[in-house]
């Protein structure tokens, strides 16, 4: 039967949610959001994991690869409501830095990020990088 829906509990969750980090770890950013989607419906379902962790990744990968649409809507209506979690702040100062190109507190949450957050902000850091010593 493998992984389906029989065999859903919190095992499955940590086993997606290592495969995530490993992922990032090698800036696999197709198979981290394969891991993610599924690691969506796992909470979804009641599955105990590190949902809070795994909703901060959502919410920056979906600003560094500018993910629109009723998606990232859920995702930041969820966030919205969770933006006492530090993680869940970062991550959304991480998106809301990216949208108003200001690399000072792009850099700054660079240095700050949890987790592994800094993996997916190095998407655009170079970018962003970039753009600023040229604009000087």
């Amino acid at each position: 039967r493998g992984w389906g829906r029989g065999s859903r509990n919190g095992f499955t969750a940590r086993v997606y949610e290592h495969h995530a980090r490993v992922a990032l770890t090698n800036g696999d950013l197709g198979e981290f959001n394969q891991c993610q989607t599924v690691l969506k419906q796992l909470y979804k379902e009641g599955v105990p994991g590190e949902e809070v962790e795994f909703l901060s990744y959502r919410i920056i990968y979906s600003a560094v690869t500018g993910v629109s649409g009723s998606n990232i809507t859920e995702v930041l209506a969820k966030a919205c409501t969770m933006r006492s979690e530090p993680a869940i702040a970062h991550a959304l100062a991480v998106r809301a830095a990216l949208t108003e190109d200001n690399a000072v507190d792009w850099f700054r949450l660079l240095g700050a990020a949890p987790g592994m957050g800094r993996e997916l902000m190095d998407v655009k850091t170079e970018e962003m990088r970039f753009r600023h010593l040229t604009l000087a």
